[in-house]
């Protein structure tokens, strides 16, 4: 069912239907308002760095985090991802820890002001000026819009060698 049909939230507007991905259906139980996952291009393929969900009433951009290597103070988000969270009328970056049933939050804004950008392009916040917050469970994303361009496939070039004697 479309968007216009269902009455979505401006932030749900767009997308690739996750079957159009061959991905299939979710088994998952997910609440009637759909959530999007934000994907960027990286090291030659498409990852999801953050979804769009419903939180409270409000659109919140979310990540599951999950202790990486090098997250023990920081965390960050592709400008890409909190430049479209923005665009499409979120405020709060929340962040969940799903093996310790924790979450933390900041607003976005507050969340440029005091946060930098790193040389991958990414914009970092230390998580010691997040704010804890109730964790809670978010709905499955059922679609997925592809931030940035996808690089063009690779080709063989022309080698710029002639036949003949064209002289």
């Amino acid at each position: 069912m479309a968007c216009a049909e269902k009455g979505c939230r401006p932030w749900q507007a767009g997308g690739v239907a996750r079957h159009e991905h061959g991905m299939g259906p979710s088994a998952h139980a997910h609440s009637s308002t759909a959530a999007l996952a934000l994907q960027i291009r990286k090291r030659g393929r498409w990852l999801t760095v953050a979804k769009l969900v419903e939180l409270d009433g409000e659109p919140v951009l979310g990540v599951a985090w999950r202790n990486q290597k090098g997250t023990s103070k920081a965390v960050s988000l592709p400008l890409v991802a909190v430049a479209y969270a923005e665009a499409h009328g979120v405020r709060r970056f929340v962040l969940r820890d799903d093996r310790l049933g924790t979450a933390k939050t900041i607003a976005l804004a507050d969340m440029r002001r005091r946060g930098w950008i790193g040389a991958d392009g990414e914009l970092y916040i230390k998580l010691e000026d997040m704010m804890p917050t109730p964790w809670r469970p978010w709905a499955y994303a059922e679609r997925v819009v592809r931030l940035g361009e996808a690089k063009a496939a690779p080709v063989q070039l022309r080698l710029g060698l002639e036949v003949g004697n064209d002289r």
